[in-house]
């Protein structure tokens, strides 16, 4: 009986150090924004950018604009300080960065949410998705709040494009 409960007792032991391993270890989403991301979903953010370069590329062949736009999916400060304890080099605005600095060298339109959705936070202390954190979907003021981003930058960009009216009159 004694060896049976000893052996029961190594195993539980050797369940709780595997699962206490895999608490503290990021999900490999988040990994991307540490300095040590997961190689695989490394490789796939690499075809992302292809497909997305591709797509603009289409885009621009139609005549029609491409927006990249970049959905932050960690603005919560808790959040951001759990996932710092598990690796002190995640950061939360690398995908904002990045998707701007490609954006910028493949002549894409940008619009990064990062900033905006932490700004409304610190400012009003309201969430901007459903349930804890942002592990829902946006709730009514995150659906107001892109809205309303996204009204802003197409209005820009629509500012900096000719009319069609005045490109069919100039083409006369």
């Amino acid at each position: 009986v004694r060896q049976s409960y000893a052996r029961d007792q190594r195993r539980a032991e050797r369940r709780s150090d595997q699962t206490e391993q895999r608490v503290k270890r990021l999900p490999a989403l988040y990994s991307l924004a540490t300095q040590q991301p997961d190689k695989t979903l490394l490789a796939h953010y690499d075809v992302n950018k292809r497909l997305l370069r591709e797509i603009a590329a289409r885009c621009a062949e139609e005549g029609a604009e491409f927006l990249l736009v970049n959905i932050p999916f960690v603005y919560h400060p808790q959040q951001v300080e759990e996932l710092r304890n598990i690796n002190a080099t995640f950061d939360p605005r690398y995908f904002d960065r990045d998707l701007g600095a490609f954006a910028e060298a493949e002549y894409m339109h940008y619009l990064g949410l990062q900033a905006p959705f932490e700004d409304r936070l610190s400012q009003t202390g309201e969430s901007l998705n459903w349930g804890k954190w942002n592990q829902g979907h946006w709730n009514y003021a995150g659906h107001r709040l892109v809205a309303d981003l996204l009204q802003e930058r197409i209005q820009q960009l629509t500012a900096l494009q000719p009319s069609t009216a005045a490109q069919q009159h100039g083409s006369n």
